[in-house]
């Protein structure tokens, strides 16, 4: 009698029980004609008790020593690891209600509860194994759990990752059981997988998930021969970084077919990829593997410099560019070091060629930015009334020096003498001028030197009143929080010209707005 046979018993002693219970209450009723019969139902139903409890804990030792010398077999026949040597894994004990589930054969719930505690993959991937292997038939219960993998009813994008993922989980603890294959269950996975094919052409978005699922079902029920190897390869190339791709390879009997798969990897510039084939199957003298390294540096130049080009030269193109080639040069290191490849190939020209594009990295900022990034520290540096003045002299100066150079390419040098007073005729009188020293100009001589029209013809006819550099002082220091940048502009831009304060000379027109000097 086996397990399953055990347990249907177990399960059927409840109805049993209750079969036991009709009849003793059917003899009861003929109690009166037997003066000895005292037993009551109670009594019966405690002995019961006392057994069915007895049955079941002997039941779970039995399926507890079942489930260690499977574990036991299929560890003995796992693939050989690198150093040659078979790994006993021990064995764990998984957590009640993991283990629950799968004794129950409850596909979804047992989906569910991997998705809910995704945050533990870890320690449920350890679980999972020996939670399978109580389960009356692991095999049909992945198949059931994993029938979702293509949900009938639309699902958010998120949702349907963790379904998937979780049913790659499941097809990999199932595939690394390594359980005989009854032909019924060969038969349900071969459906799933061509149907699955199928639905990948369509697929959008990333399909990489919907590959590995093909994979898993063709190397843990022998598939294979219901594919083309061709398409299978294809596959392969697609998820060729996935860590556990060599060991899906060697199980899905694709040994003779390697060579092309790795002419398939160097065409497609996966030459790293290529260096874990070669080196898993020993074909380092077909496939040297400082050739497929050599490769894939020159690749990463090339890919490089078509970034470069795409984005004309441009900075963000040429750090974009060198980042990627970065990326790939320590991929290649990486490679080197993890699977000792130091006696075949130096990663010294590797390492170079990296610290030499991270200087070339740092971009030099323009020249323009240094200088503002100066005057924001002397801004710091001054005190607030000053700062306002400065600040508002400084973008003015800037915004028209940069005008002046548009308009008049051939300027007048700045002069290095002190700058001449500047008179100014007040607004409010027509017939008589103020005088106001110009005592703390001579630091800012350019303001007059550099920017005066006085050579210019008069745009105006002459009118009453006027602005001439030898009418009117302006006593303002220019580190006074009363200086006004724009009024010393103005007044040396319109030195030597005649203007009118309460109208455009012989128009008519009275003035479009009142004069902004101010005393």
């Amino acid at each position: 009698m086996g397990i399953a046979d055990i347990e249907a018993a177990i399960n059927s002693t409840t109805e049993k029980k209750e079969d036991l219970r009709k009849a003793f209450d059917a003899l009861q009723s003929y109690s009166s004609s037997l003066s000895s019969f005292t037993l009551q139902w109670k009594d019966i139903e405690d002995h019961l008790s006392s057994i069915e409890k007895s049955i079941e804990e002997r039941f779970r030792e039995l399926k507890d020593l079942d489930s260690s010398t499977k574990v036991k077999k299929a560890t003995a026949t796992s693939p050989v690891s690198k150093v040659g040597v078979k790994q006993d894994k021990p064995v764990v004990q998984p957590r009640s209600e993991l283990k629950a589930l799968c004794v129950k054969m409850d596909c979804k719930g047992l989906r569910s509860f991997i998705i809910d505690n995704r945050k533990d993959i870890v320690a449920i991937r350890r679980e999972l194994g020996p939670a399978l292997l109580s389960a009356p038939d692991p095999t049909e219960l992945v198949l059931d759990a994993i029938g979702n993998f293509f949900p009938l009813e639309k699902v958010a994008e998120g949702e349907l990752v963790s379904i998937r993922r979780t049913c790659l989980t499941l097809l990999e603890c199932l595939h690394d059981l390594a359980l005989e294959i009854k032909p019924l269950a060969r038969e349900r996975a071969r459906g799933m997988a061509v149907e699955w094919r199928e639905l990948l052409n369509d697929a959008k978005g990333d399909t990489s998930l919907v590959v590995l699922g093909v994979l898993h079902l063709v190397a843990t029920f022998g598939l294979i021969d219901s594919f083309e190897v061709d398409d299978i390869l294809d596959l392969i190339v697609l998820v060729a970084r996935r860590k556990n791709i060599v060991d899906l390879c060697k199980s899905a009997a694709l040994d003779e077919n390697i060579p092309d798969l790795v002419e398939k990897l160097n065409n497609k510039g996966k030459q790293l990829d290529a260096v874990k084939f070669v080196i898993a199957y020993n074909l380092m003298d077909k496939y040297p593997p400082a050739s497929l390294l050599n490769a894939c540096i020159k690749e990463s130049k090339k890919a490089a410099e078509e970034v470069r080009n795409k984005g004309n030269n441009s900075a963000q193109s040429k750090n974009e560019a060198s980042s990627k080639e970065i990326a790939a040069l320590r991929a290649v290191a990486k490679i080197v070091e993890e699977y000792k490849l130091g006696s075949v190939f130096s990663c010294e020209n590797v390492r170079k060629r990296i610290e030499q594009l991270e200087n070339q990295k740092a971009v030099k900022k323009p020249e323009k930015k240094l200088e503002n990034q100066k005057t924001e520290k002397k801004l710091e540096k001054m005190p607030e009334k000053k700062r306002g003045a400065t600040a508002i002299a400084a973008s003015n100066l800037n915004v028209r020096g940069q005008k002046k150079q548009h308009e008049q390419p051939n300027k007048r040098p700045r002069p290095s003498a002190s700058a001449p007073s500047v008179h100014v005729a007040h607004p409010f009188a027509h017939n008589h001028h103020t005088q106001l020293g110009l005592a703390d100009l001579a630091p800012h001589a350019g303001l007059s030197g550099s920017y005066a029209l006085s050579t210019a013809p008069s745009l105006y006819n002459h009118g009453s009143a006027s602005l001439s550099s030898n009418s009117v002082g302006l006593g303002v220091s220019l580190s006074s929080p009363w200086y006004d940048p724009t009024e010393s502009v103005m007044g040396s831009a319109f030195s030597g010209r005649t203007v009118t304060n309460d109208s455009y000379p012989k128009s008519g027109l009275p003035a479009p707005y009142h004069s902004s000097f101010y005393f």
